[in-house]
């Protein structure tokens, strides 16, 4: 019988395991491609500095990731661009630059401003 009662509340466990992890992937709001970036709503709570600070991060991390790509495909290419390649390593440069400067990340504002021009008009739900 005990036996039982263990094997009953390990699977309530796993069970509900399961389902807040789903609902965390819920709650995270949809993902942050970079063709239509849509950043979940921003609320006025505790939590809203860090809620901007890892959108601003994600958003940079997958715009830089997309020029990268973008840049070797085109390197690779039969006829390489060369505009088109200093253009992404351009903006490869300014994204990297936005990163690991400090500045970027100590004001709401800045970082909103850095949401606005990166995740384009899909923001407007950013406070």
């Amino acid at each position: 019988m005990l036996y039982l009662r263990h094997m009953a509340k390990a699977i309530r466990n796993a069970t509900a395991k399961v389902a807040r992890k789903a609902a965390v992937k819920r709650s995270a709001g949809a993902n942050l491609h970079t063709r239509g970036i849509t950043p979940r709503k921003i609320t006025n709570g505790p939590l809203e500095w860090y809620d901007v600070t890892e959108q601003t991060r994600y958003v940079l991390n997958s715009k830089l990731t997309s020029y990268m790509k973008l840049r070797v495909a085109e390197q690779r290419s039969n006829n390489p661009n060369a505009n088109e390649i200093a253009r992404l390593t351009s903006s490869i440069n300014e994204i990297m630059h936005i990163t690991s400067n400090q500045r970027s990340f100590q004001s709401m504002k800045a970082m909103k401003s850095i949401l606005q021009k990166y995740a384009g008009n899909t923001t407007g739900n950013i406070r």
